[in-house]
């Protein structure tokens, strides 16, 4: 009766150990996480780069003509 007792609760032990690492070695949250993190990156260096670069004359004066016909100025 002991030994049946002991052998089901060790049984029992090793089913949930192994339920636990198979669990721990699923990976499918993980890709999404990465590229969540990856696009964050991307995001934070695009504005770092807008924000810290100064913009050459030619996109400046592209802009500004676009902005004047945006505005419907009669000089577009």
């Amino acid at each position: 009766m002991v030994n049946n007792l002991i052998l089901s609760a060790y049984a029992w032990v090793t089913r949930f150990g192994s339920s636990v690492t198979e669990s721990m070695k699923d990976e499918n949250g993980q890709d999404v996480i990465e590229y969540a993190v990856l696009v964050g990156a991307i995001g934070i260096a695009l504005f770092a780069a807008l924000v810290l670069v100064p913009l050459p004359a030619a996109f400046t004066t592209f802009g500004n003509k676009i902005a004047n016909c945006v505005k419907f100025d009669p000089s577009c």
